[in-house]
């Protein structure tokens, strides 16, 4: 590839990630895999676009619960362009959503502790083996 000419590629997907959303999956399929009772609340916020859709059908697709994702139009949703060569890759990044200031109040206080244990048990069956 060369700046100033087309470069042709296989196939471009369109895919949701981020670290909201690889957490709360992998905790899932942990958690499935490990046929353990354990409920993943996901806590973010998402824009009003096509993007924040995407997340939020891609988190829907998962045993999560998602009532604490919150949808907002001031910002789009973050958004990550990944060039991936041969030997190398280039991310160009839109913050987007993921500098909007979200109050604590904005959600649930209960589901909120619940979160941090769970996280913090997660953490522990995942980064301690």
């Amino acid at each position: 590839c060369s700046w100033g000419e087309d470069s042709l590629c296989r196939d471009i997907s369109i895919v949701a990630g981020g670290s909201l959303l690889n957490s709360a999956v992998h905790g899932a399929n942990y958690s499935s895999y490990q046929q353990a009772d354990i409920q993943i609340n996901t806590f973010g916020v998402v824009g009003r676009d096509t993007q924040g859709d995407i997340c939020m059908k891609d988190l829907r697709q998962h045993p999560l619960i998602v009532n604490n994702v919150i949808e907002k139009s001031e910002h789009a949703t973050g958004t990550c362009i990944v060039l991936s060569g041969k030997q190398d890759r280039l991310f160009i990044t839109s913050r987007g959503m993921n500098d909007a200031r979200l109050r604590i109040q904005e959600f649930h206080s209960h589901v909120m502790y619940k979160a941090t244990v769970v996280q913090t048990l997660f953490t522990l069956l995942f980064f301690n083996r």
